[in-house]
Formats: structure tokens, C-alpha cells, sequence
């Protein structure tokens, strides 16, 4: 997964225009670092669109994950599987920022 980060991060048009290479690199290195590996647990076959989306599906179930943040339109669209809901980066940011806002008190 974190190769296809990188590759992704590396070479995609949307990103090297938006991400300076050096700035990519590092945060290559920091998730490295940090990320949780997780042993794939579940097979997924035929749910997504591409194959590697089906992988992404299965790491997402093994670790047990709330939540698969992406771009990606078509995975969208999959709503949820077994217990993982799929939402873009947006969503998901504001679905933390409306957990970080105070209860009123009556």
C-alpha cells in the first residue's frame, strides 16, 4: 500500500502539481515511519471497480478501519463494506471538525 502511496504521490499529474517533490518524499518517509501494518486477513474479489481497489478494500476490513478516505469517485460510490465506510477527503474532515465542536448545553 505504501509503495502505491508513493507511486501515486510521485507521479500522478494532480499531485506533482500540487505537492512539491521533495515535500512528497518526506511525507513518504513519515508514513513509513508511523503507519500501522496490518497482515490482510479477508479476500476481496469483484467490489470494486480494479483489482487494486478490491486490495485496498481488504487491508481496509483486516485492520478493522472506520473509515477509507479517498478519491477515488467509483470506490465512493461503494458507500461501505463490512463495516468500513467510504468517504472522500472532505466528508471525512468534516465529520472530524464536527466531532471536535462542543455539545450545547441546555
Amino acid at each position: 500500500m505504501i509503495v502505491e502511496i508513493e507511486r501515486t504521490l510521485l507521479t500522478k499529474h494532480y499531485f506533482a502539481a500540487r505537492i512539491k517533490r521533495a515535500a512528497g518524499v518526506q511525507w513518504i518517509a513519515a508514513l513509513t515511519t508511523v503507519a500501522t501494518r496490518t497482515a490482510l486477513t479477508t479476500t476481496v474479489r469483484g467490489v470494486a471497480t480494479h483489482p487494486e481497489d478490491d486490495l485496498v478494500l481488504a487491508a481496509a476490513v483486516s485492520a478493522a478501519a472506520d473509515y477509507l478516505v479517498t478519491g477515488d469517485k467509483q470506490l465512493q460510490r461503494i458507500g461501505g463494506y463490512h463495516g468500513v465506510t467510504l468517504v472522500s477527503p472532505r466528508d471525512f474532515l468534516t465529520r472530524l471538525q464536527q466531532e471536535e465542536e462542543p455539545a450545547d448545553s441546555l
